[in-house]
Parts: structure tokens; C-alpha cells; sequence
């Protein structure tokens, strides 16, 4: 809860899917196996935050109590918000390709000042979400590998946001606003999960 002004502005999770899945946590993954960086690099470059942004009624949002917000371009009683588990995706992605860019001398592609804005992000929604998985450890690097866990069910959120798309797409250029909708994507975030 956020005090503004004497008023409390209530951002709560909305439990827009409340199913739960175990899932193994593993240390190297498709995501980082240091045996196959040209791969790795490929997933990475396939994931799409934006899949996240989504279009809701109007009427449904001022119910669940969300703040007001972007009025859908091509529809006025709906608006555009962005599920949180995607916007931090978002902010994985900039802070991983402004490091991979930093680490081979590349120019940036995106203001070093969105990073740090990334990183904070990031802390916030760690220490909202607050995961309490006790990880075991050996002492050798590799904390957790094969533990399994229970946690929400990406795919759920991913089919949520599926139905409820704003048909964004994000560029990596500047690039007007309404330019950005109009792009609905496959139904895949490109996490493949």
C-alpha cells in the first residue's frame, strides 16, 4: 500500500490466476547453459514482455479498484495495463542486454538510466513478492539446483494475457505511441513455458 497525499492508492495482486504448479528449479537452463551460448542467446532474444500488456474493460478495472490508466487507442471503454510479472521480464531483458552489450564493447541500445530504473524494479518486486523457499546449499555454487518448488503457473498468466492482449508490440527505437498497437502477437511470450 502506497500513502499519497493522505489517500491510500491500493495496488493489490489481483490473483488474476490463482493456479499453482511445482516446478524444479534448475542452475543451468535453456536460459544460461554456458555449453550452448548461441542457443541461450536465441531464447533470450525470443522472450516478448510486451505479451504482457494487456486491454480490460474499463467498468472491470474501476471494480478492481486499479488507477486509472492508458485509455486502449482502439477502444475507448478499455484500458492498458501491464501484468507486473512481465514488466519485470521487461526489466530482466534491458539490465541482461545492456550487460551482454557492456561485456563486448557494444554501443547501447537502450539510456543506462533504464537500466538502473530496471534494477530498482526488480528489488521492489523481489521484496513484494517475498519467496520463502528454503533453498538447500552444499556450499559449491549451485544453491537449490533440483529442488522443486511451488509457484504460479506461468502459463495461466500467459493464457490470461493471451485473452486479454492490447495488441502491443515494443520497439527498441523511439518510436510513437500508437505506432506500438495495432501488433497482436501468437499467443506466445517466448518463454516456452
Amino acid at each position: 500500500m502506497t500513502l499519497i497525499l493522505g489517500l491510500y492508492l491500493l495496488s493489490a495482486a489481483l490473483d488474476i490466476t490463482s493456479h499453482k504448479k511445482l516446478q524444479q528449479y534448475e542452475w543451468w537452463s535453456e536460459f544460461s547453459d554456458p555449453l550452448r551460448l548461441e542457443a541461450v542467446e536465441e531464447r533470450w532474444s525470443n522472450i516478448i514482455p510486451a505479451h504482457g500488456i494487456v486491454a480490460v474493460d474499463y467498468k472491470w478495472a474501476q471494480n478492481k479498484r486499479l488507477p486509472e490508466s492508458l485509455k486502449h487507442p482502439e477502444n475507448p471503454d478499455q484500458r492498458v495495463y501491464i501484468i507486473d510479472a512481465y514488466h519485470q521480464m521487461h526489466c530482466l531483458t534491458i539490465i541482461r542486454r545492456t550487460f551482454y552489450q557492456i561485456s563486448t564493447g557494444q554501443p547501447l541500445t537502450f539510456p543506462m538510466g533504464h537500466s538502473r530504473h530496471c534494477f530498482d524494479s526488480l528489488r521492489q518486486y523481489i521484496q513484494c513478492t517475498a519467496g520463502d523457499t528454503l533453498l538447500y546449499s552444499w556450499g559449491l555454487n549451485t544453491t537449490g539446483d533440483g529442488q522443486t518448488r511451488q509457484c504460479r503457473d506461468w502459463g495461466a498468466l500467459k493464457t490470461w494475457a493471451s485473452e486479454h492482449s492490447a495488441c502491443y508490440q515494443d520497439y527498441d527505437r523511439p518510436t510513437p505511441l500508437l505506432e506500438h498497437f495495432g501488433h497482436c502477437d501468437n499467443g506466445d511470450d517466448g518463454l516456452g513455458l
